[in-house]
């Protein structure tokens, strides 16, 4: 299985830069049954495509500021720094640009505070250490930037403060993620209480977003693959709520491509789901099995990624590429900030 065969051509004007209103998103229905047509609609119609005693899965992940301007000391180079996973109470490895410029025991300032490099790891990537988690989150509180894909353009500090609030979920609590669960931007507080309304069991997980997800994949067979490991924990009540929902022959939908890795990384079997922490870079291709989730609600992805592949893996290559192709005639908004498809 190869990246190159789940290619598509975007035209680059659809790549959303600005996100719709919180309920406002446009909405791709992909039913199940192949000879049922897709439909048209917008977000806001949610809970009618849900029936009561669904359980709704959503990542409450909170993205941290994890993007960092720096200044090399003594020779003032500019450089980016975009921590990646805490190592240790104020030690990160992250991601840095220019790498070719950096070495191990150099001082960036940041502010008025100054970091370390404590070691190179290859491929664009260091240890960096704030002296302190204290300190460190002192720097990224204010310092930090909203850590947004290369894809969303801005071009100064003004233009990224509303996406301090905006790259984050209604429901974000645990800070962790360094890249948004896309497919939860597009809650208002008013949808999340018509759902409720409807009968709709809204449950939590959380797994830390890394950019691993959205690395680019390697050449050559993909098969047996895994992506670089992230964290994530399943609470009892979350567990229960969807043990529940399968004994009732109800339908578990994962809010997202996050919720869904953890999800089938900690089910033992089909419909026996593990509670508690875990660690996981299961990569989900299509062939797979499924053991927990029975829809999903995601964004449109970028071609030849393994969140691509993932959908792909639910709905069906041929029936997921004939989705996009009509969600890019009828100018649907991709990626990160874009519309939702939900697949039933």
């Amino acid at each position: 299985m190869l990246a190159k065969d789940f290619s598509f051509q975007l035209p680059p004007e659809l790549i959303a830069q600005i996100p719709r209103r919180r309920g406002f998103s446009r909405l791709l229905v992909v039913p199940q049954e192949k000879q049922q047509p897709l439909v048209h609609t917008m977000i806001r119609s949610l809970p009618g495509q849900l029936e009561p005693g669904d359980c709704l899965v959503v990542n409450n992940s909170k993205v941290i500021p994890a993007r960092l301007r720096a200044i090399k000391q003594p020779t003032g180079a500019r450089m980016e720094i975009l921590l990646h996973r805490e190592l240790s109470p104020g030690t990160w490895e992250a991601l840095v640009r220019p790498y070719r410029r950096v070495k191990s025991g150099m001082v960036l300032r940041v502010g008025s505070g100054d970091i370390r490099v404590a070691g190179l790891c290859g491929e664009g990537r260091i240890v960096v250490d704030f002296g302190s988690r204290r300190i460190a989150q002192r720097i990224m509180r204010q310092h930090g930037e909203p850590p947004l894909p290369p894809y969303i353009r801005r071009s100064g500090r003004t233009d990224w403060q509303a996406d301090r609030r905006r790259y984050q979920t209604l429901f974000a609590h645990p800070p962790g993620s360094v890249a948004a669960p896309t497919a939860g931007l597009h809650f208002s507080a008013g949808l999340l209480k018509q759902l409720q309304a409807r009968g709709v069991n809204i449950v939590t997980i959380t797994l830390h977003v890394g950019w691993g997800t959205f690395s680019p994949l390697p050449e050559g067979d993909l098969t047996g693959r895994s992506l670089h490991p992230e964290r994530y924990f399943i609470p009892k009540e979350t567990v229960a709520a969807i043990a529940r929902c399968h004994a009732e022959q109800k339908r578990v939908i994962a809010c997202g491509t996050t919720v869904t890795r953890a999800l089938e990384a900690a089910a033992l079997s089909p419909g026996n789901l593990h509670a508690g922490e875990g660690e996981t870079g299961i990569f989900i291709q299509p062939g797979y099995r499924w053991k927990i989730i029975d829809g999903l609600l995601t964004n449109f992805h970028l071609p030849e990624s393994s969140l691509f592949m993932l959908v792909c893996a639910r709905g069906g290559k041929q029936r997921i590429l004939q989705a996009y192709q009509e969600a890019i005639s009828q100018k649907y908004h991709f990626y990160s900030y874009g519309d939702a498809m939900l697949l039933l």
